[in-house]
């Protein structure tokens, strides 16, 4: 494998095809405005790099990101990619993931709209995704221990297969997320802390929508909290 340490990319497909690369402290950035660094690449490891370029990621397989940032100006970073893995990561840029498959990501910070198209097998823990209309027409989703706010997110999910196991949620996104899970899934009262006032919010969402996700161990549905969801489940 091939090492790169504290270099800077700024070129069109400046590592296009690479077999075997180990980037530390490196950076794509700067006035050549290149594209697709990485595209077509494999055995990719990321430590503490900087991404501020469009397209780095796409068509690629097994790459580890760790301890990077992704900026707004890092549209579309990873798509049409597989056995992809993020730790301790920041991702900014818009659509930074799309039809891809076998993903894992943790404790990351995720702010990206239209997050999540049409992928399969993804595993979030931990950190947090911020952005409307995520994990569209996605399937076999895992979301455990992640802050989620965001409208119109998790539409059309594809069953069976979509597991949101201990995922905390932010009240005022919970509707919408109850909202945009699609038709033939069941809401089930469970906790009993929560407010009578509360309850009758979450009936009056499923009265409105038909849909809904399986509440269990929450300790409060009041503005603000956090509460944990276990399980979507088919009618």
């Amino acid at each position: 494998m091939k090492i790169y340490r504290n270099e800077r990319f700024g070129e069109e497909r400046a590592l296009y095809g690479v077999d075997g690369a180990e980037l530390i402290e490196c950076s794509f950035d700067g006035i050549e405005d290149g594209e697709s660094a990485l595209k077509e690449g494999k055995n990719i490891k990321c430590n503490n790099v900087f991404f501020n370029l469009r397209y780095p990621l796409w068509h690629d397989s097994t790459v580890l990101i760790e301890n990077s940032e992704m900026t707004e100006l890092c549209r579309a970073a990873l798509w049409y990619s597989k056995d992809i893995t993020v730790v301790d990561s920041k991702l900014n840029g818009i659509k930074a993931l799309r039809e891809c498959k076998d993903i894992s990501i943790a404790n990351s910070t995720i702010s990206s709209a239209e997050f999540g198209w049409r992928c399969s097998k993804i595993d979030v823990r931990g950190g947090s995704i911020s952005g409307e209309y995520a994990f569209f027409e996605s399937k076999n989703l895992n979301l455990e221990g992640v802050e989620f706010s965001g409208k119109y997110s998790f539409k059309s999910l594809i069953l069976p297969g979509v597991p949101i196991t201990t995922c905390g949620c932010i009240f005022k996104v919970l509707f919408c997320f109850v909202l945009s899970i699609p038709p033939l899934i069941s809401l089930t009262r469970h906790p009993s802390s929560a407010s009578d006032k509360s309850l009758a919010l979450m009936y009056n969402c499923k009265a409105n929508s038909r849909v809904g996700a399986v509440i269990t161990t929450c300790t409060s549905f009041n503005s603000g909290s956090i509460l944990s969801i276990i399980g979507i489940k088919k009618a």
